[in-house]
Formats: structure tokens, C-alpha cells, sequence
């Protein structure tokens, strides 16, 4: 005695109902891959541009660091070619001071 009677019987309307709530299953789980490959992409874009800006900062503070060292060293041989000219010119003038 075969009793069929607590089978379900799929009409075309319900297997048509299933079969859209795996296909939209299957979609939502394929928007969700492509956020979060989306989002991975977009992470690893902002760490690229971090690590661009990084260099940019440290490229700049060596420049400037450079610059402050070169302005010193500028300073210093302005200062000592004054030195050096008042000296030459306090010798003159004692120079000239005894031939008088």
C-alpha cells in the first residue's frame, strides 16, 4: 500500500516560485561577491594612494631639510666673506693709518 498522500505535489506555479527564490538567492550571494570585491578593490586603491602620499610627505621633508642645510651653509660663507672683507679693510685702514 503505497501512501502518496503526504507527498507534495509541486504545481507549475510553485516550482516557478522556488526556482525564483534560488535564482534571487543566487543573485543576492553575486552582489555580495561583487561588494566585496568592490570594496577590496577600493581598500587597496586608498592604501596605494596612502602610500603615495607618504612618499610625496617624505620626498618634501628630505627637499626642505635639504634646503634648511643648504641655507645654513649659504649663511655661513655670506658670514664669513663679510668676516673676511672687514678684515682686509681694518688692514688697509691700519695700513694706511701708519704710512701716514
Amino acid at each position: 500500500d503505497d501512501d502518496d498522500d503526504d507527498d507534495i505535489v509541486e504545481t507549475p506555479k510553485s516550482a516557478a516560485k522556488s526556482a525564483g527564490t534560488i535564482c534571487d538567492e543566487d543573485a543576492d550571494e553575486e552582489l555580495l561577491k561583487r561588494i566585496k570585491q568592490h570594496q577590496k578593490e577600493q581598500d587597496e586603491k586608498n592604501e596605494r594612494a596612502d602610500k603615495e602620499k607618504i612618499e610625496i610627505l617624505n620626498s618634501m621633508e628630505a627637499h626642505c631639510a635639504k634646503g634648511v642645510e643648504t641655507t645654513k651653509e649659504v649663511g655661513q660663507s655670506i658670514v664669513s666673506a663679510i668676516t673676511s672683507a672687514m678684515g682686509d679693510l681694518t688692514q688697509a685702514i691700519l695700513q694706511k693709518i701708519n704710512n701716514n
